[in-house]
């Protein structure tokens, strides 16, 4: 059990503390996240797991095409859980975003979901090593690549498409 963890739909109001999470995602490098513009918190949902309180990662989902949704769109934790993981759990989004956002994107009318990741230009500092993650993950039946030259945002991105039934029988 993971003792003082909360996850939440974020709202406008609590745009004050997500720009100092994105202020220290900013001193770490982080560059997609240093800010509330660069991460489009006006413009898409976003959901936080909070620890004693504290935001510690966030991320956020939204339309990609038809009745497709992007989810952990623009991920960024500061904390990972502990211990390791074959199926990535020890990743903050990936654990406890997936189920809230896949379920609020079936309440709009989603039916299928994207995880995104780009090689090529990585602003994370962290973006390699998620797409060689996602490859690993696709060999155990959790992700497919569906594109692997999609544009979004004019940035070729790899798209990979979660079993959501099989998530939810190993979480």
């Amino acid at each position: 059990m993971d003792y003082g963890i909360t996850v939440e739909k974020l709202r406008l109001t609590d745009a004050p503390e997500v720009r100092e999470f994105c202020k220290v995602c900013e001193s770490k490098g982080y560059r997609n996240n240093s800010t509330l513009g660069r991460i489009k918190f006006k413009d898409i949902p976003y959901w936080a797991v909070r620890k004693n309180n504290k935001i510690i990662c966030i991320s956020g989902c939204h339309v990609l095409f038809d009745t497709s949704y992007r989810i952990l769109a623009r991920a960024v934790a500061l904390e990972s859980r502990e211990g390791l993981s074959r199926y990535h759990f020890n990743s903050l989004p990936f654990y406890y975003h997936i189920h809230p956002q896949v379920e609020w994107a079936k309440q709009q009318g989603g039916t299928e979901f994207f995880i995104t990741t780009n090689e090529n230009r990585d602003e994370s500092g962290k973006m390699e090593r998620m797409h060689r993650v996602m490859q690993l993950l696709e060999k155990q039946g959790l992700l497919e690549l569906a594109y692997d030259d999609y544009i979004l945002n004019g940035v070729k991105q790899s798209l990979w498409k979660l079993n959501y039934e099989k998530y939810c029988d190993i979480r």
